[in-house]
């Protein structure tokens, strides 16, 4: 099989083929049909990020078909690869969260990589069972636009931890890039009443307007009109945009936070009280919001004919993560390919 690997002594991408995987116990082997790349994904060769100790094979999200199985997969089962490890219990406090074949958020996940190095850049997936998600018979989705599911998650679990409700006015920080564009497209699948984006972009800002002309404006950021929730999926160090909307907030409206602004932000606590505002953060998404998501596409309320796929071949993996870099963001994103 072929597969992308960052080995020792190098600080780029290499395609080399490698003798088929052999399962292993809790394990299950996926044949990939799309993987998703990234823009960050260009940092992981370069030894600053913790990785899986070397060589691995690195990807995140990916959608493929069943070729073995230690539990209860189904042979010829279509499945969403979700690479996250860690506990996202409350009552388990400690940090031990990363992606298997990419990189620790917290150096309690390094075992987990340690254990199961590889992600999806490959002919062949060889993950936990638990990392796999059957995909319902009546989603007839190309692989190559379901493998956006992490994005439209972590969107998903943001909305739900700010507690997110049909008819609502949501503004959404940092609308252009690959996961604020997922965040429009999922809050009109979640019946949002009003959806005010903000972003860098023009030219994509105006491409999410058009996917409800009625429902999504560009925010005017001089508006003192209250909002009910903010989704801020930022970076970098604009916190101006973000303090503006959260002083925006009605009496307990909440701010969610799925994006990584660098700079610390400042807020008048005194405000936050009075209104009763909630501040809350979300890191990726759990099994059931998988299921959940899953159930919005495969009941036709998540259209996902409004993403576009540019793909690449394995063999292509330095054009596709210099694609991903250039392009990233909007309606549009990256695909890896077992072949084209």
């Amino acid at each position: 099989m072929r597969a992308v690997q960052i080995i020792d002594g190098s600080n780029t991408f290499t395609v080399q083929s490698q003798k088929r995987l052999k399962l292993r116990t809790g394990g299950a082997i996926v044949r990939m049909e799309a993987a998703l790349v990234a823009p960050y994904m260009a940092a992981l060769p370069s030894g600053a990020w913790m990785t899986p100790p070397r060589p691995f094979i690195p990807g995140q999200c990916a959608i493929g078909v069943v070729e073995e199985s230690s539990g209860d997969l189904q042979l010829g089962q279509r499945v969403y690869f979700d690479a996250y490890t860690g506990s996202n219990d409350p009552a388990h406090p400690c940090a031990d969260h990363g992606f298997l074949g990419c990189f620790a958020v917290a150096p309690g996940a390094m075992r987990a990589l340690a254990n199961w190095p590889n992600g999806s850049f490959s002919e062949l997936i060889h993950a936990p069972e638990r990392c796999f998600s059957p995909i319902p018979d009546g989603i007839r989705t190309a692989p190559e636009l379901l493998c956006r599911m992490g994005w439209l998650g972590t969107a998903l679990a943001g909305l739900e931890r700010g507690g997110f409700q049909p008819g609502m006015t949501l503004a959404i920080n940092g609308a252009t890039g690959l996961l604020g564009a997922s965040a429009v497209a999922l809050a009109l699948a979640l019946d949002a009443g009003s959806v005010q984006i903000v972003g860098r972009r023009r030219a994509i800002l105006d491409s999410l307007v058009k996917l409800d002309p009625a429902r999504v404006c560009i925010c005017d950021l001089r508006s003192t009109e209250p909002i009910d929730m903010l989704l801020d999926c930022a970076g970098g160090d604009d916190t101006a945009t973000t303090e503006a909307l959260i002083a925006r907030l009605r009496r307990f409206g909440t701010a969610a936070f799925v994006g990584a602004l660098t700079t610390p932000l400042h807020l008048d606590s005194s405000a936050l009280m009075r209104n009763g505002n909630t501040i809350a953060g979300s890191f990726w998404f759990t099994a059931d919001a998988r299921q959940r998501l899953l159930a919005l596409v495969a009941d036709g309320k998540l259209d996902l004919s409004c993403f576009a796929a540019k793909r690449f071949d394995i063999s292509e993996i330095i054009a596709a993560i210099s694609h991903a870099q250039a392009k990233a963001g909007g309606l549009t994103h990256t695909v890896l390919v077992p072949e084209i």
